[in-house]
This record gives structure tokens, C-alpha cells and sequence, in this order.
């Protein structure tokens, strides 16, 4: 699988990952679709902040 850019809106988060609603439907099989809520985490790169999908899926 490639890296995607979705749409999330953010409505909580802990000291290390963010967890939002997923607004648009990714276009490969990551296993979560449009409207489901997930965690997220930033990571630092050379060239700013890439949040990265953690896997959790909140809507199972």
C-alpha cells in the first residue's frame, strides 16, 4: 500500500495520538471507510508534521 492523504476532523486526543472522523472514503482497503472514527499520530519529518494512521479503528 502507497501513503493516501484523507480528510479527518479532529474531536479528541491524548498526549500522543489524535482521534477524529474519517470525511472522505481512502481509495485503497485500509479497512476503515468514510465516517469511521480513528486514531492518528503525528510524526515529526524534515519537512514538517505527517499524521499517520495507528491502526485503531473506534467503530468496532
Amino acid at each position: 500500500m502507497k501513503p493516501e492523504q484523507v480528510w479527518v476532523k479532529c474531536w479528541a486526543f491524548t498526549e500522543d495520538e489524535l482521534f477524529g472522523k474519517l470525511l472522505n472514503e481512502p481509495n485503497q482497503d485500509f479497512g476503515v471507510h468514510c465516517g469511521s472514527s480513528i486514531g492518528f499520530a503525528p510524526i515529526k519529518q524534515e519537512d514538517g508534521i505527517l499524521c499517520v494512521y495507528t491502526g485503531k479503528c473506534l467503530d468496532e
